[in-house]
């Protein structure tokens, strides 16, 4: 039980890192989600789509 409980606070973890936004898919309807400077800083890779 302990095992499993590490290995899927370690997923989060992971996965969380991969996170490009906080939330949302960059339409008008669905804005991105920004919770911290790295998502903010992401927000430039996508300056073509603006």
């Amino acid at each position: 039980m302990r095992t499993w409980l590490l290995v899927l606070i370690l997923c989060i973890m992971i996965s969380s890192g991969f996170a490009e936004f906080a939330g949302g898919s960059g339409t008008k309807a669905d804005p991105w989600q920004v919770a911290t400077a790295e998502h903010l800083n992401n927000v430039r890779n996508y300056t073509a789509n603006l």
